[in-house]
């Protein structure tokens, strides 16, 4: 981790991409932190690599459910909208 070792400050959960064996792009986080001695001396580094692959995924299905019955307002132009969004939405599939 060359900024940790060039800096010498901790990172914590930077966000990250990396390829695994099948050449598949996974989503992960990083965190690391300097060991140091007594006098303060860097003498090495521990990192954590965290697979935020499952949560991409619940991300996407919360995505996915989400429909115009989930939307909320009591504003009466809005309410009217959303009774005229099926029949638009109907139009733009024909």
């Amino acid at each position: 981790m060359n900024v940790l070792k060039a800096t010498g400050k901790e990172i914590i959960n930077l966000p990250a991409t990396v390829l695994n064996r099948e050449g598949k792009r996974v989503a992960i986080s990083i965190s690391a932190a300097a060991l140091k001695e007594e006098r303060r001396e860097m003498v090495g580094w521990v990192e954590t690599l965290r697979d935020l692959s499952t949560i991409e995924e619940l991300d996407k299905e919360l995505l996915k459910k989400y429909t115009l019955d989930d939307i909320v307002s009591k504003d009466p132009i809005i309410q009217e909208i959303f009774n005229i969004l099926p029949d638009i939405a109907e139009y733009c599939r024909e």
